[in-house]
């Protein structure tokens, strides 16, 4: 449905088959005693082949594992002036190829040990971008601390979540993980360090965030925290259908005050919606209430150090599929597009457009916080509503099939289709295919400014090419 159209894209095409070819033609053994670090090993550059998803496959002629940030400058100077193109990539969690390179580089952010975690005051804390979100929170939870937002896997990356978002359990009451963050020190394309924030080098702050890494590298973030709460008390209530469940929800588009943590899950035709409430002692625990009423009585259950426990059913979640693709998207709409969403996937569901390939739809809120800044590119911030939902379809297709594969991608363009016309958007994480025109119907003006931007900064397009459009897989 959304085919490339390159009038004035021409130029990147031509860019990318030129680095291609002097890709395949280059010395890469005598590259290697330029570039610090340079693996041309096959084994390791087939394994680093796919990323999470699993669908996409584009082999990097050669690897780098970074072992600072000094050295990622070193690093991202050297194919600047090498005219090598070069991705990053921190725990290779992108589903749609956005963290891979083929005839490039990979720069792969990898701690043998984890970063330290400096403490700036009672709420602020100074984080490197290199760091797992898990070595965070363990290392903030020892002085009482937790960061507002984090998803539901901790292994990711510090760096790799801000540059698409970050959404959560929590998101309900504190939004979105971009929106924790303060200030922030970039890695440009040309390997120079710039410090950014609301008030410095706001064009930058604003579009590193959420951004895919499109203008450059995240290397140091000083984010917000809260008090760590040690215990969770979970209520879960059953629905009759999806549709119900998301008619449930509309006490929180209100804008009423929310529960600490919020997710609605749809799976094996059950829809169950689940409220935490965040306890710091068994005290308050006994005492805890549901934070809304159904007029029924919720399973009741408590979590302690629910963050780690749920990144761990996440984990043992994926596993049960094997070595599955995984084709995953979120959609970011108001309450009422919500339910004409929702609405609309029970019938494509029914009609069997995703062909018993979808697992689970996942769903949160995620609160609107008042802003300093924009952040172009992040989904829920284009909702005016006090809180916006986003639904995630999660798809696991047998690695082998195709067919499967193609069958999804075209559900995919449906629902995503049918979100933009309802005046949501799409979250940049997925397995989405776009092209130019559906960009500029998405973001419109944001959108030319952030190619204006990244092709000042880059104008070679050698630095994390193919985040929002793929030239390979549209032509």
């Amino acid at each position: 449905m959304y085919r490339a159209d390159h009038g004035d894209g021409s130029r990147r095409l031509f860019v990318d088959q030129f680095v291609t070819t002097q890709s395949e033609t280059r010395d890469w053994a005598s590259l290697a005693r330029q570039i610090d670090g340079l693996r041309l090993d096959r084994s390791v550059r087939k394994k680093a082949s796919q990323d999470f998803g699993g669908v996409v496959r584009r082999t990097p002629a050669a690897i780098v594992d970074a072992r600072s940030s000094t050295h990622e400058q070193q690093v991202i100077e050297e194919c600047r002036r090498l005219r090598i193109p070069l991705t990053i990539q921190g725990f290779g969690g992108s589903v749609n190829g956005q963290s891979l390179v083929g005839s490039g580089i990979l720069l792969r952010r990898k701690e043998k040990t984890p970063a330290p975690v400096r403490f700036l005051d009672d709420t602020r804390v100074e984080i490197s971008g290199r760091s797992r979100w898990w070595d965070v929170e363990r290392r903030l939870h020892k002085e009482g601390m937790c960061i507002p937002v984090l998803a539901d896997f901790l292994g990711l990356t510090v760096g790799g979540t801000l540059s698409v978002g970050g959404y959560g359990f929590d998101s309900i009451r504190h939004g979105a993980q971009v929106d924790q963050v303060e200030r922030l020190s970039l890695i440009k394309p040309d390997g120079q360090i710039i410090q950014c924030s609301a008030r410095e080098n706001a064009d930058l702050f604003s579009c590193a965030l959420a951004g895919l890494g499109q203008i450059g590298l995240i290397d140091n973030v000083v984010v917000r925290t809260i008090p760590h709460t040690r215990y969770t008390v979970m209520y879960n209530f059953a629905h009759k259908s999806m549709i119900d469940m998301a008619k449930s929800f509309r006490w929180m588009a209100n804008g009423d005050a929310g529960p600490d943590m919020f997710k609605g899950l749809y799976s094996r035709g059950r829809a169950v919606s689940t409220y935490g409430v965040g306890c710091g002692t068994l005290g308050e625990v006994s005492n805890a209430e549901p934070p809304v009423d159904f007029g029924r009585n919720p399973r009741r259950f408590v979590i302690p150090q629910h963050r780690f426990a749920r990144s761990l059913l996440v984990s043992a979640w994926v596993a049960s599929f094997g070595r599955a693709s995984r084709m995953w998207v979120d959609y970011v709409l108001d309450y009422d597009g919500l339910l004409s969403f929702v609405d609309f996937l029970s019938t494509q569901i029914g009609n069997d457009a995703f062909g018993g390939y979808l697992k689970s739809v996942y769903i949160l809120g995620i609160r609107r916080k008042k802003r300093q800044h924009r952040i172009p590119l992040e989904a829920s911030g284009a909702i005016s509503a006090p809180v916006a939902f986003g639904v995630g379809l999660y798809s696991m297709v047998p690695r082998s099939d195709q067919s499967g594969v193609d069958h999804l991608r075209a559900a995919h363009a449906t629902m995503l289709e049918k979100c933009v016309a309802l005046g949501g958007r799409p979250y940049l994480y997925g397995i989405h295919e776009f092209d130019e025109n559906i960009l500029r119907q998405i973001y419109g003006d944001d959108y030319v400014a952030l190619q204006q931007l990244k092709a000042k900064l880059d104008p070679d397009g050698l630095f994390q090419a193919r985040k929002l459009i793929d030239e390979a897989r549209a032509l």
